[in-house]
């Protein structure tokens, strides 16, 4: 090879242990506040099987009560059925998920078997493994988030049908 191909190639460098450091700290942190919210997500939801069990009951005590005009039987079903699958979307967002927190015994054994320095220790955490559990955290959050969001509206539209049959049950009577 010539010395003019030769110049023409980047320069491959040895990383920076202390950026590597820096970037190891940052993506850690990324993964927390995954965590976090992933975690927050899984409270909201088991808040909205809690309020949705308050309302059917206060609805279905209700319902039990009072004589209910038939035309109306088709609006107050369609309000339950919403408020329970608010219960099914939110007890869904509520269910165990596995997320990857820490690397494996295996991946641990693979280390200790290359006997890996600091730096490439460091490079091989921040560029194989950190992306990866990034990416399936974000995605678990993105998914719980959706569910808890279809089980607020689910209970907000339940609650406006039963509200606007209630309102025209008083109208007829």
């Amino acid at each position: 090879m010539s010395d003019e191909q030769r110049d023409d190639r980047p320069e491959v460098q040895t990383p920076d242990v202390e950026a590597l450091r820096h970037l190891h700290d940052d993506t850690r942190s990324a993964i927390e506040r995954g965590l976090d919210k992933h975690g927050g997500h899984a409270s909201k939801a088991i808040r909205m099987v809690q309020v949705n069990g308050v309302v059917i009951s206060i609805f279905v005590a209700g319902v039990t009560q009072v004589e209910i005009h038939p035309n109306l039987h088709v609006s107050l079903y369609l309000g339950a059925a919403l408020l329970f699958a608010s219960t099914l979307f939110a007890l869904k967002a509520y269910r165990s998920q596995t997320l990857p927190i820490g690397i494996s015994l295996s991946e641990v054994e693979k280390i200790d078997r290359n006997n890996l320095s600091e730096t490439q220790y460091l490079y091989w955490y921040t560029h194989q493994y950190y992306p990866g559990t990034i990416e399936t955290i974000k995605n678990e959050v993105e998914q719980r988030n959706r569910e808890v969001e279809y089980s607020i509206f689910s209970f907000l539209l339940g609650i406006l049908v039963i509200a606007v049959g209630i309102l025209i049950q008083f109208v007829l009577v």
